[in-house]
Order: C-alpha cells, then structure tokens, then sequence
C-alpha cells in the first residue's frame, strides 16, 4: 500500500492522475476482513504499523480494498515463481490494466 501510495503521489504530480484516491487488490480475505472490522487487536500486533496504516487510508476514503481470487492476481508475477502456463494466462490482463491507466 505505501509502495501504491509513492507511486500514485509521482503520477499526480507528473499530472497523470488527478485523484488521490486507489484501490488495493488482495487475494487475502482475511486482511480485508480486519479493515472492515477492526476487532480482536491483540491478535495482530506484530504487523500493526502496516495495518494501522492500511485502515487509516480505507477510513479516510483514499483506498478502496478490493477482493481478487489468487488465480487472478497479477501481482503474484512479481513476486512468486511461476510457470509458463500462469504466465501467458495473466499476461493479457497486465497490457490490459496498463492500457486502462494509461
């Protein structure tokens, strides 16, 4: 999120975007969950600055969070090993996410 945040502040100034606001995808229904319901904190302290962070960009309606199924997640091209079958299946869907922003 903070990466997205650095990125989207560059593309703002650079004029590109005109809007501070972004969505955030995630495979982790999980974490969505704890965005929209802040509840047994104790739990999660170990990751509290990045969740902090992540809750207070969803609370001030600068982040929308959005469920994507793991199979779909273009992000995991960069940061997991995949085979050549996962590969040419999601490349189409990055050229066409890139063409959407551009």
């Amino acid at each position: 999120a903070t990466s997205s945040l650095a990125l989207l502040n560059m593309l703002i100034e650079l004029k590109v975007f005109k809007t501070r606001q972004y969505k955030l995808l995630t495979d982790s229904a999980c974490a969505i969950s704890r965005v929209h319901n802040p509840v047994s904190q104790s739990l999660v302290r170990h990751i509290a600055y990045r969740y902090h962070f992540v809750r207070l960009e969803y609370k001030e309606k600068r982040m929308t969070l959005e469920y994507v199924p793991s199979a779909d997640n273009v992000a995991d091209l960069m940061t997991k090993p995949v085979t050549k079958y996962v590969l040419e299946r999601l490349r189409p869907k990055v050229v066409q996410d890139l063409q959407s922003v551009l």
